[in-house]
């Protein structure tokens, strides 16, 4: 059964004026849900490869045979993330940073309008942000194999969404700022990649809870 756009809106209305305490588990569905019909502009996108391209070429190049260099642009999934060093993970991040600095060039709609504020408390700096937009964040994982789980974290999201965070792209990685949307598509093995696109709602009634 499919609804339309109109028909996600009645439904998510009904459920945050019927239940007190409402399932914003169900709420970030039908947002989600909303959005593949009504995704607004989009404002950043960045592609990278799978981890198991890179070990591929590691393995290769440690054989002695002549492959191109290991991608620097790369991420792992949940499973991946958890069995790499942690020296690998400074490495991409720093790699992420670097190619989302470059790309803001392509994209000058990139910043979500969030500004920060330092003050001292007990006598340490912390940092506040204030402001911003929520957004929708689009992971599409192509790989010829599909994903045991389909979350923009298990399939590859997870860095490069915390380093937009960073970057002022997005305000915050959690549902009141963030809107999730994963996607695996299949492709030919070797022809894999990660693409990690930034949206902007279509209606900032998403946000405002209305």
């Amino acid at each position: 059964m499919n609804f339309t756009p109109q028909e996600l809106r009645i439904l998510r209305h009904a459920v945050l004026s019927t239940y007190e305490e409402p399932r914003t588990d169900l709420v970030a569905k039908l947002d989600a849900a909303i959005s593949v019909h009504e995704k607004g502009a989009l404002v950043f996108r960045l592609e990278l490869a799978l981890w198991s391209t890179v070990a591929t070429a590691r393995r290769q190049k440690r054989r002695g045979a002549e492959m191109p260099a290991p991608p620097k642009l790369w991420t792992p999934t949940m499973n991946e993330y958890k069995g790499i060093r942690s020296y690998e993970v400074t490495k991409v991040k720093t790699a992420i940073d670097e190619a989302i600095l470059r790309a803001k060039a392509l994209y000058p709609r990139w910043s979500c309008g969030v500004t920060e504020s330092a003050r001292l408390e007990r006598g340490k700096p912390v940092v506040r942000r204030h402001g911003g937009r929520r957004r929708l964040v689009v992971v599409e994982r192509e790989s010829k194999r599909p994903p045991d789980e389909l979350s923009t974290d298990a399939i590859g999201g997870k860095v490069p969404i915390d380093r937009l965070v960073v970057a002022g792209i997005l305000r915050d990685d959690n549902a009141e700022w963030c809107l999730r949307l994963p996607k695996w598509t299949p492709v030919p093995k070797g022809a894999g990649r990660v693409i990690v696109s930034v949206y902007e709602l279509f209606e900032e009634s998403l946000r405002c809870g209305a």
